[in-house]
């Protein structure tokens, strides 16, 4: 039975296992995804989405599957940041020092950040579950 985070999104997958001539692509952006938007589902109803790169078509995808109103905000129409507040933003590009509202709540996912490292920690501990079939919560 495939659980939602072993589809790939954006034509991709970030994890690939093969056993019983079987292989399965998993999509860990995806599930990481999941485990930081749980708590931020009762206190927002949309979510701006910065990028369109396979890191932004995960967090689409899971978002939309939370329920979530996605928007999703490229080169093309980067001004709206200046325009939003108390909003949930989420950045899923590698641009650093983006300047937003300050009544936003930011979710960035570079590596060196507080939500940047979660995100990624909550990556490591699928991709061992995946590869060791254990599972590792911290």
């Amino acid at each position: 039975q495939k659980t939602a985070y072993e589809i790939t999104y954006g034509d991709w997958s970030s994890d690939v296992c093969s056993s019983d001539l079987k292989t399965i692509g998993y999509n860990t952006d995806y599930y990481a995804t999941g485990k930081l938007l749980e708590s931020k589902r009762n206190k927002f109803k949309e979510i701006f989405i910065l990028g369109n790169g396979g890191l932004a078509s995960a967090v689409i995808s899971k978002s939309i599957e939370m329920g979530f109103i996605v928007n999703n905000i490229t080169r093309s129409n980067w001004n709206e940041l200046d325009k939003l507040k108390n909003s949930l933003i989420f950045n899923c590009t590698p641009v650093t020092n983006i300047e937003f509202d300050c009544s936003n709540e930011f979710i960035d996912c570079i590596i060196g950040t507080n939500t940047g490292n979660l995100f990624h920690l909550n990556q490591a501990m699928k991709q061992f579950e995946i590869y060791t079939g254990i599972k590792y919560e911290v």
